[in-house]
C-alpha cells in the first residue's frame, strides 16, 4: 500500500506540473473562454493542492528516496541480466568475471569491462539501498492525520431559545470488492463526543474542527484483508451528528476510501430548512401543557353532560301498560266500525248514531 500512495503522489505531482504548464500558456490570453479555462484550471490546481497538503512531507522524503535508490539498483539489475543472458546464448569468446554477489559467470568477452562496471556500481547501491529500506520500513503510509471542519448553520425569522447536541461519528466498512452491497466488517467509534449548545437567538451555528488519523484505519483494513485473505475495499465515512427535541440526525458527512490508488474525499453537506427544523424550546413545552390540561377538562366536562342527557331521555319515554296495549289492538282490529265524534254530526238520513267519546 505504500507503493500505491506514493505512486498516487507522482500522479499528482505530475498532473499539477501539466496544469501548471496550461495555466501558463493561457495567461497572457483574455477572451472569455480563456478566463474561463484560466479558473477551471485554478479550481482544479486547488484541489490537488489539497490532496498534496494530506501527505506527511517527512515521511515523504524518506520514502522518495528509498524509491528512487530502489529504481537505480533496478535498472542496474536489469542491466546485468541482460549481459548475462547474452552471454549464455553467445558463441564468442568468453571471460570469467566476478558477479556483483561474487559468484563466477561467463561472460562475453567485448562485455566483461561493462559487466564488471555494473557489478561494481550494484555492490555499491546495495549498501545504500538497504540503509533507505531500513529507513521507511516501518513506515505504513505517507498520508498524515487528515484535518476536517464540519459547521451547520440555521437561521430564523425570530429569535427562539433552544438547546441542542452535536457529535462527530467515524464509520469504517469493508465490502467485497466486486459488490458493495456485501458488508464483510463495519464498527463505529466517538469521534467528537457529544457537545451542548445552548442560547437564545435567530441563529444556530455548530463548527467543529478535529483530525482523522488516516493511518490507523489504513492499517487496520491491511491487516484485516491479510488475516482473512479477500479481495476487499473499504471506506471511512465520518459524520456531524446534531440532536434537538425531537430527533438526532446527519447534518453533514464525509466519504474517505481507503487503500485505493485514487486518493479522494468527497462530502455531503445536508441542508436542512428552518420549518424542518424543531429547537427544545421550554416557553413553547409549557404552553402546550396548558393547552393539553383545558383540552381534557373540557372532554370531561363533555362526556358528564352527554350521560345526564341519556338518562334524562330515557325517562322522559312513556312507557305503554296493559291499558295501552289491549286499547291499540281493538282500534287495530275495529278502525272500520270506530268513529270518534268530536264537534257535533249532521246526516238528512234518518240514522240512530252513537257518538263514542271515548273507552273506559
Amino acid at each position: 500500500m505504500l507503493a500505491e500512495e506514493y505512486n498516487n503522489y507522482l500522479e499528482l505531482i505530475s498532473t499539477k506540473e501539466k496544469l501548471n504548464t496550461e495555466l501558463l500558456n493561457l495567461s497572457v490570453k483574455k477572451d472569455p473562454d480563456s478566463v474561463k479555462k484560466i479558473n477551471d484550471l485554478g479550481a482544479k490546481l486547488g484541489d490537488i493542492n489539497n490532496e498534496l497538503s494530506k501527505y506527511d512531507n517527512n515521511l515523504l522524503d524518506k520514502v522518495d528516496a528509498y524509491f528512487k535508490e530502489k529504481k537505480e539498483f533496478d535498472r542496474i539489475c536489469k542491466e546485468i541480466k541482460a549481459i548475462e543472458d547474452l552471454s549464455k546464448k553467445s558463441i564468442g569468446q568468453k571471460e570469467i568475471v566476478n558477479s556483483a554477489e561474487g559468484r563466477k559467470k561467463k561472460i562475453d568477452k567485448e562485455l566483461s569491462y561493462e559487466y564488471t562496471l555494473l557489478a561494481e556500481h550494484k555492490r555499491k547501491l546495495r549498501t545504500t539501498f538497504e540503509k533507505k529500506y531500513r529507513e521507511i520500513k516501518d513506515i505504513s503510509s505517507i498520508v498524515k492525520n487528515i484535518p476536517t471542519n464540519f459547521s451547520y448553520n440555521v437561521n430564523f425569522s425570530d429569535d427562539i431559545k433552544y438547546s441542542i447536541k452535536y457529535y462527530i461519528v467515524a464509520k469504517i466498512k469493508i465490502f467485497d470488492v466486486n459488490d458493495s452491497s456485501k458488508i464483510l466488517y463495519e464498527d463505529e467509534e466517538l469521534l467528537v463526543p457529544s457537545k451542548s449548545l445552548n442560547g437564545n437567538s435567530n441563529k444556530i451555528s455548530v463548527n467543529e474542527n478535529t483530525s482523522i488519523d488516516y493511518s490507523s484505519y489504513e492499517n487496520y483494513v491491511n491487516s484485516y484483508k491479510e488475516n482473512y485473505s479477500v479481495d476487499a475495499n473499504a471506506s471511512l465515512n465520518v459524520s456531524l451528528y446534531v440532536d434537538d427535541s425531537s430527533e438526532s440526525r446527519v447534518v453533514s458527512s464525509m466519504n474517505i476510501p481507503i487503500g485505493e490508488k485514487t486518493f479522494g474525499i468527497n462530502s455531503d453537506n445536508v441542508n436542512v430548512k428552518n420549518n424542518e427544523v424543531t429547537i427544545n424550546d421550554d416557553t413553547w413545552n409549557n404552553v402546550n401543557s396548558i393547552y393539553a390540561f383545558i383540552g381534557a377538562f373540557l372532554s370531561l366536562i363533555c362526556l358528564i353532560f352527554i350521560v345526564k342527557l341519556t338518562r334524562f331521555v330515557s325517562k322522559s319515554i312513556i312507557r305503554k301498560n296493559k291499558y295501552q296495549t289491549e286499547l291499540l289492538n281493538i282500534l287495530r282490529d275495529f278502525d272500520r266500525e270506530i268513529v270518534i265524534a268530536r264537534n257535533g254530526y249532521e246526516s238528512n238520513i234518518v240514522k240512530n248514531i252513537v257518538k263514542v267519546d271515548s273507552f273506559k
